[in-house]
């Protein structure tokens, strides 16, 4: 079985992705595992995703991203067919509101088995289940993903951020002090990630 996985750049005047580090980590422990690091640029990520996709074949596809205000892990279900982005991407880059995809359902949603895997693993770890990807590059990757290789059963995951990084928030961010921004250790992260990709393996999904 292999595994492609997927991390993403430092953005918005960040100095670093805790959905970056986990990607490489988890391609040092796990041979099945293939990582790719994308821009958060709307034009490159998925360009580079799918070369990346024909270049391994993989068998699955996770693609991890960084949700900071989270405090826990968090597995998205459904990515919408929805641009709203309040910030413009690396590239300067910030679409209209409206559909990524023009008359196509307003949502994609996983056949990865989310809820199964997540009650399973959440009396050991902290993870959740997570309605949608938002609506930003993250969501715009999911949604790419499960519209053009449904057959690896795309699922993504949003992580919080670390303790670090919070250095970089002064003042207010979406109504919280820096100091009350939830945050995670990378061991911890990485922690949770290895635990979905071992039950990943021990289960495996048919797309």
């Amino acid at each position: 079985m292999k595994i492609l996985v997927t991390g993403f750049k430092p953005f918005l005047g960040e100095s670093v992705n805790p959905s970056e580090q986990i990607a490489i980590h988890l391609q040092n422990l796990f041979p099945e595992v293939h990582s790719v690091i994308l821009p958060v640029v709307y034009s490159e990520c998925f360009q580079i995703l799918e070369s990346k996709v024909h270049q391994i074949r993989p068998d699955l596809l996770v693609m991890i991203g960084q949700a900071g205000g989270r405090s826990t892990v968090t597995v998205e279900k459904i990515a919408l067919n929805h641009h709203q982005a309040r910030a413009a991407d690396e590239s300067g880059y910030q679409p209209e509101i409206g559909p990524i995809l023009p008359n196509q359902p307003l949502a994609l949603q996983t056949v990865f088995p989310v809820d199964s895997m997540i009650n399973q693993l959440k009396t050991h770890f902290p993870i959740e289940v997570s309605c949608h990807a938002g609506t930003f590059v993250c969501n715009y990757l999911f949604h790419q993903a499960l519209n053009r290789f449904p057959e690896l059963t795309p699922i993504f995951v949003h992580v919080p951020f670390l303790p670090e990084q919070l250095g970089h928030y002064q003042g207010e961010s979406d109504g919280k002090s820096s100091q009350q921004l939830p945050s995670m250790s990378l061991e911890q992260q990485i922690s949770v990630l290895k635990n979905m990709i071992q039950w990943c393996l021990q289960n495996p999904i048919k797309g």
